[in-house]
């Protein structure tokens, strides 16, 4: 876990904060870029604010919101896995997950980075922490894919329990291909200048789209 601080906003909620100061320095903008593209794909994830800080900086701030579960062991996630309690949609969720996971090359996706939130008439399923991911890592690589990291070990897992779907995963990574660039553009504006070099945005747009990233997408169809 990069994350080393919690806070309580003036808005009097709770956050987890991610700052400049951990990782390599870039994970408050991977945590945001991440958190946005998640829900072009309708990926749920916590709510999220920039955090200004006492000393005026700029942090990532990620809402730590009431009647939430997280899984904190195996035998936690496998009642889960079996449908106690039944979550709306679970193996699209996981499914959808792990394909955006291999594609911003989050080497992380542990049980543990699960929520599990009691909604209206049943419980519903979100994503949370992407900072090992993206620029804080590689964001053209492929070490999500190795055999040796935790998003591959929880996904054995998930498979396992029948909450995995291939047709599903390669639609998502499809979508991923077809999202327009001025919506990448749009994210990638919205991150603090502090956080994010103008060269990788600059990078990162130009790769969007391109003859790579089409050999990205058709690589990790066939990863998983």
């Amino acid at each position: 876990m990069d994350m080393r601080a919690f806070g309580v906003g003036s808005d009097n909620r709770d956050y987890a904060i991610k700052q400049l100061t951990d990782g390599s320095g870039r994970i408050p903008a991977t945590e945001m870029f991440c958190y946005e593209l998640a829900q072009c794909f309708d990926i749920a994830t916590p709510g999220y604010t920039i955090v200004k800080l006492r000393d005026g900086s700029l942090a990532f701030g990620s809402v730590i919101e009431g009647g939430v579960g997280q899984i904190k062991n195996l035998v936690e996630a496998i009642e889960i896995f079996k449908g106690r309690p039944p979550v709306r949609g679970l193996k699209e969720f996981f499914s959808k997950v792990y394909a955006f996971d291999l594609f911003i090359n989050n080497i992380d996706r542990h049980l543990g980075n699960y929520l599990f939130r009691h909604s209206l008439r049943s419980t519903i399923a979100m994503a949370f922490d992407f900072g090992r991911a993206w620029y804080e890592i590689d964001a053209y690589g492929y070490q999500a894919t190795n055999q040796d990291n935790k998003t591959q070990a929880g996904h054995v897992i998930i498979s396992q329990y029948n909450q995995y779907d291939l047709t599903i995963a390669r639609q998502t990574l499809r979508e991923i291909a077809a999202l327009p660039k001025s919506r990448v553009e749009a994210i990638l504006n919205s991150i603090p200048n502090d956080w994010f070099h103008d060269s990788f945005a600059a990078d990162f747009l130009n790769w969007w789209g391109s003859e790579d990233m089409s050999k990205r997408i058709v690589q990790l169809r066939k990863d998983i």
